[in-house]
């Protein structure tokens, strides 16, 4: 909703830290799925299923994290597609 304006203009510069803080939040609720996928493995619970993905955005959603973490340490993190990368590819996840 701020990110939307419905509480007043909001600047470049806060909109990319509210951007951040989204990003973090879906981080760490994918963190806790991972550690509840975790638990149901150990259990012998887990059910899995294949679905395709984009190498490339999910390399860009690791280079927003990590680049955001190098930035607060004075470091660079750079991110280099190789241009045969397939726009789809096939894995497999918790389902």
């Amino acid at each position: 909703m701020m990110e939307e304006g419905l509480y007043g203009d909001i600047s470049e510069p806060q909109s990319r830290t509210l951007r951040q803080i989204l990003h973090s939040s879906e981080q760490l609720t994918e963190l806790v799925n991972s550690l509840i996928d975790q638990a149901q493995l150990e259990s012998g619970t887990l059910a899995l299923r294949v679905d395709p993905f984009s190498p490339q955005l999910l390399a860009q959603e690791v280079e927003f994290s990590l680049g955001v973490m190098a930035a607060a340490k004075g470091l660079a993190f750079t991110l280099h597609i190789a241009p045969g990368l397939p726009d789809v590819v096939v894995g497999i996840r918790p389902g």
